[in-house]
């Protein structure tokens, strides 16, 4: 199949790997992918690598919850973040978000939990009215009775968490300090890393915009969301997404693997829908968002959902 060409922006260069110079679009029905490509290894900054990387973390979160329920523990789902405004730094704020997170997690009050383990991922957004909105959100797996003790043990820790911004000089907002229970965590996990959050969506979601969306901006020539993104891109060089805390990943067996190694692991069985040669992988990655659209296409639709959106690029400049 040939595909047009078009002249639209592109994020994240792959490159066919070997002579035979052919990709594959594959799939299982559950989840699809792409073989026989070079990959960066980005969370960040690639939201082609972001996606595969996220899939795959929120599966051993799942995994996590899952041993947590056959242990007896309890999870809880707190969410931290601060005050910020439009004229705030990045950099300089998540610095500052990190710094008190640390001295939170070192506090008297923290290690006094009846706490098993906890997994730290870091998000960020930005928003029209108050610009840079980094937040830390603690899977946290408490040893209690019930759940209504472990939300009020967690609960007890707001002061603690108001005092380590004040550190930082930060302060605590309504939405500084939020608690929620085991299902609020599993619908948490169910979502993370779904196409809405890192695909090149561009729409505003609840809290602002994902970075990924300022790229798309950016990529339509929008010079100030091309800013805001290489700030971000600078704010979070060598952060991890992800924190287990120390021993837990063994306690549950999960091989601990890096986000490169994620990255560049092809998939495996499966239905090879399409292949693409190097001239058409090129026409593919030269439309914007087009290869994550063709991996959701490919699990909601199947071959033929595939087959027809490629068709229609065939005939005219993509929507």
């Amino acid at each position: 199949m040939i595909l047009g060409k078009h002249r639209v922006g592109n994020c994240c260069r792959l490159t066919i790997l070997g002579k035979a110079g052919n990709v594959a679009l594959v799939s299982d029905g559950k989840k699809s992918g792409y073989r026989g490509v070079q990959r960066c290894g980005s969370v960040w900054v690639c939201p082609v690598c972001s996606r595969k990387i996220s899939e795959e973390r929120k599966e051993e979160l799942n995994e996590l919850l899952g041993w947590a329920r056959s242990e007896g523990l309890v999870p809880i789902m707190l969410t931290l973040t601060f005050s910020h405004s439009r004229q705030d730094n990045l950099k300089r704020i998540l610095k500052a978000m990190k710094s008190a997170l640390k001295r939170f997690r070192q506090s008297r009050l923290w290690r006094s939990l009846e706490r098993e383990g906890d997994v730290v991922a870091t998000e960020v957004k930005h928003g029209q009215a108050n610009g840079w909105h980094p937040h830390e959100h603690l899977l946290i797996l408490l040893r209690a009775t019930n759940e209504e003790n472990a939300l009020a043990s967690i609960e007890a820790l707001r002061s603690e968490w108001t005092r380590c911004l004040g550190h930082e000089g930060l302060k605590c907002n309504a939405h500084g300090f939020e608690v929620q229970g085991a299902a609020s965590a599993g619908d948490y996990i169910s979502k993370w890393g779904t196409a809405e959050e890192i695909t090149l969506s561009g729409h505003k979601s609840k809290g602002g915009l994902h970075p990924f969306g300022l790229l798309e901006l950016a990529a339509s020539g929008d010079k100030h969301a091309a800013a805001l993104f290489k700030e971000y891109v600078d704010a979070f060089h060598g952060k991890r997404q992800l924190v287990w805390s120390r021993g837990l990943k063994k306690k549950i067996k999960i091989h601990d693997v890096t986000d490169e190694e994620i990255a560049q692991k092809e998939e495996k069985g499966g239905e090879v829908f399409v292949l693409f040669d190097f001239e058409q992988w090129k026409a593919i990655c030269r439309v914007r968002g087009l290869r994550g659209e063709l991996l959701d296409l490919a699990v909601q639709g199947g071959q033929e959902a595939v087959e027809k959106r490629l068709q229609a690029l065939q005939q005219g400049p993509p929507t």
